[in-house]
């Protein structure tokens, strides 16, 4: 709610570069890669990941063995996960930073 309330989304990538760019701008502001939300969610269909700014998914990056929808419950996406390049699902109430983005 905080990005669109700004007029934007939760960050999408579609490539190794955007993600490592996200990466960059995480550590560069709490000196760490912190597990981070990002805008994808597989919410409506378990197991078919969207963007909530209504770009294609095209490119994943998923640590080994995930995403596992541990429990049913993970239908949210962070980058950084155990402080790597990799993705994981996790449970959307969970308390994380988080990057928005606008289109120009």
């Amino acid at each position: 709610h905080y990005c669109r309330r700004r007029g934007g989304h939760l960050a999408s990538f579609h490539s190794y570069s955007d993600l490592n760019f996200l990466r960059s701008l995480v550590h560069h502001r709490t000196r760490s890669f912190r597990n981070t939300w990002v805008g994808a969610t597989d919410r409506v269909r378990d197991g078919v990941w969207k963007w909530t700014d209504g770009s294609w998914y095209n490119y994943s990056r998923w640590y080994p063995g995930e995403p596992n929808n541990w429990f049913g419950r993970e239908d949210c996406l962070e980058i950084n996960f155990r402080g790597s390049d990799r993705t994981n699902d996790e449970k959307c109430h969970a308390r994380r930073p988080f990057i928005c983005a606008r289109r120009r």
